[in-house]
C-alpha cells in the first residue's frame, strides 16, 4: 500500500462515527433518539454522555434537558443539574415539577459557585439582573459590558453564617454573580451576610461591593477568579464605619443613618486596601497607609464612569461633586510640599499627597501607567513607589507622550522636544520662573519632578 493511501485509510479511522440509527433524522428525531438510548443505558457514564448529547443535537427539546438534569442531579452535579431544569423549564413553562425540582436542589448546601445564563431568572428567590460597562486593561481596549445578578434567596435555604474574625452570626446573605464578556456562565464573588429587615441595604451593598471588586481587576490589571470570593458583613453592633481583613469586609453599626455618599466612600475605602497592591505605607495616624484614601479616589472615579442597567446605588450628583472636592483636597496638598519627591511624612496631609499622587497619575497618564506604577517591585513605600513612577513616565517619555491636561511629570536629565501643543512647566506651581514648551528646539533639563501646565492640548513631548 502506498504511503498516500495508507495515510488516507488512517485519515478516515479517524473521522468521528456517527450513532448508529440517527443518520439521516431531523435534529428533534436525533434528540429523540438519543434520549431513548440514554434511558436504555446500565453504564451511568453512557447515560450522561447521550443525554448531553441529545441537548446538542436539538436545545428546544425540553424533555433532553430534563433527563440530563435529573442524571446530574444524581451525579452530585448540582451547578449543571440546575442549570438543565432551568433550561427545561423556559421550554416547559407551565412543569410545576420542574420549579419544584429547581427549589429542592438550589436549597441544598452552599450557594452554587456558578450558574449559567439562563439559570438565574428560573431560580426561587429574588433576582436582580443588570449590566455594567467597564473598562479594561491595557486602557486602550474597549470597554467590555459584564453580567450582574444579585439573590436574596428568600425562604427557599437556609444562610446562617459565623464569620472567622469576630464570630459574629449573621443569618441572611445575598449573593452577587459576574458573568464575564463573552462567557455563558456567571461567577459567584460576593457574599453579603446581614439580619432580618436589612435586606433593601444588603441588595445595594452587594451590588456596590461586586462592582468594586470588578473594577479594580480590570482597571489595576488584577486576576479575577470565581474561587476567591469575598464576604461583605453587616453588622448591627460596633462603631459606625468599615473594616478590612483579608477577603472580608465589614461595614459596623448599619443601623445608624449614613449619607449615600458615606456608603460609597467607605466601601470604597475599603476596596482601595484591598485592590491597591502597593499600599503606600509608613504614615502614622490617622492610619499607616494610603491606599485606603486613594481608593476613595480612584474607585469612585470609576464609578462615576461605569454604565449599569439600571443605576449602581448611590451614585448621585452629590456623590460626584463630593469626590470633585476630594481629588483637589489631595492634589492641593501635593502642591503645598513641591511635589511627589516630598511624599513622606506623617498624618492626613501626607495621606492626602500620597493618594493625590496616584490620583493624579492614573487621571493623566492613564489607568496603564498607574498599573505599572503599583506592580513595579513589592515595596510599598512611598520612596519606592516614586521611584517605580519616575521610571515608568521616563520610558513613557523615551516614546513619546501626549497630555491632554497638566500635574506632575518626571523628567530625566537631557532634552527634551516639544513635538506639538503648548504649555509650560516649573519645579513647584510657585515658581515665578516657569518655562515655556513650544515646538521648536529642543529643551536642557536636569532630572527632576515638574509641574506642567498644558495651554493649548494636546501637548506631546518626547525625551532625548
Amino acid at each position: 500500500m502506498s504511503a498516500c493511501r495508507l495515510l488516507l485509510l488512517l485519515t478516515l479511522l479517524c473521522l468521528p462515527m456517527p450513532l448508529p440509527g440517527i443518520a439521516g433524522l431531523t435534529s428533534h428525531q436525533q434528540a429523540e433518539s438519543l434520549l431513548a438510548q440514554s434511558r436504555a443505558q446500565t453504564d451511568a457514564d453512557q447515560a450522561l454522555r447521550l443525554a448531553a448529547q441529545a441537548t446538542a443535537a436539538d436545545p428546544q427539546c425540553g424533555a433532553a434537558y430534563r433527563w440530563l438534569g435529573l442524571l446530574q442531579e444524581r451525579r452530585g452535579m448540582r451547578p449543571e443539574a440546575l442549570d438543565a431544569y432551568a433550561r427545561a423549564a423556559a421550554l416547559e413553562p407551565s412543569a410545576t415539577d420542574l420549579r419544584e425540582a429547581l427549589a429542592r436542589i438550589f436549597a441544598q448546601g452552599d450557594f452554587p459557585d456558578s450558574l449559567g445564563r439562563l439559570t438565574p431568572a428560573r431560580l426561587p428567590g429574588t433576582w436582580d439582573l443588570s449590566s455594567l460597562l467597564v473598562g479594561e486593561q491595557p486602557a486602550a481596549a474597549a470597554p467590555a459590558r459584564w453580567g450582574l445578578a444579585v439573590c436574596l434567596p428568600g425562604n427557599t435555604r437556609s444562610d446562617v453564617a459565623r464569620d472567622r474574625r469576630y464570630h459574629g452570626e449573621y443569618r441572611l446573605a445575598a449573593y452577587t454573580l459576574l458573568q464575564p464578556p463573552g462567557e455563558d456562565r456567571y461567577r459567584l464573588v460576593c457574599r453579603t451576610h446581614f439580619q432580618p429587615g436589612r435586606e433593601a441595604l444588603a441588595r445595594d451593598c452587594a451590588r456596590l461591593a461586586a462592582t468594586l471588586a470588578l473594577l479594580g481587576a480590570c482597571r489595576l490589571g488584577k486576576a479575577w477568579t470565581a474561587g476567591r470570593t469575598l464576604d461583605l458583613w453587616l453588622a448591627e453592633d460596633g462603631r459606625p464605619g468599615a473594616e478590612g481583613w483579608a477577603d472580608n469586609v465589614y461595614l459596623w453599626n448599619v443601623g445608624t443613618p449614613r449619607q449615600p455618599t458615606e456608603w460609597v466612600r467607605q466601601l470604597a475605602h475599603e476596596f482601595g486596601h484591598m485592590g491597591i497592591g502597593r499600599g503606600l505605607r509608613g504614615f502614622g495616624e490617622p492610619e499607616p497607609w494610603a491606599n485606603g484614601r486613594a481608593g476613595e479616589l480612584l474607585f469612585v472615579r470609576w464609578l462615576l464612569a461605569t454604565g449599569a442597567e439600571p443605576a449602581l446605588p448611590w451614585l448621585t450628583p452629590a456623590l460626584a461633586q463630593w469626590h470633585e472636592r476630594q481629588v483637589q483636597v489631595c492634589l492641593a496638598a501635593l502642591d503645598a510640599v513641591g511635589g511627589p519627591q516630598h511624599l513622606a511624612g506623617e498624618g492626613q496631609e501626607a495621606v492626602d499627597r500620597a493618594a493625590g499622587f496616584l490620583a493624579m497619575l492614573e487621571a493623566c497618564y492613564g489607568t496603564q501607567t498607574l498599573a505599572r506604577v503599583l506592580s513595579a517591585g513589592e515595596d510599598p513605600s512611598a520612596g519606592a513607589v516614586v521611584a517605580a513612577a519616575q521610571e515608568v513616565l521616563a520610558a513613557r517619555l523615551d516614546a513619546g507622550l501626549d497630555l491632554a491636561t497638566g500635574g506632575w511629570l518626571y523628567l530625566p536629565a537631557g532634552s527634551l522636544e516639544v513635538v506639538s501643543g503648548e504649555g509650560s512647566f516649573a519645579p513647584s506651581p510657585q515658581d515665578q520662573k516657569a518655562r515655556a514648551l513650544r515646538p521648536g528646539a529642543p529643551l536642557s533639563v536636569t532630572a527632576g519632578w515638574y509641574r506642567l501646565q498644558v495651554a493649548v492640548p494636546p501637548l506631546q513631548l518626547r525625551a532625548h
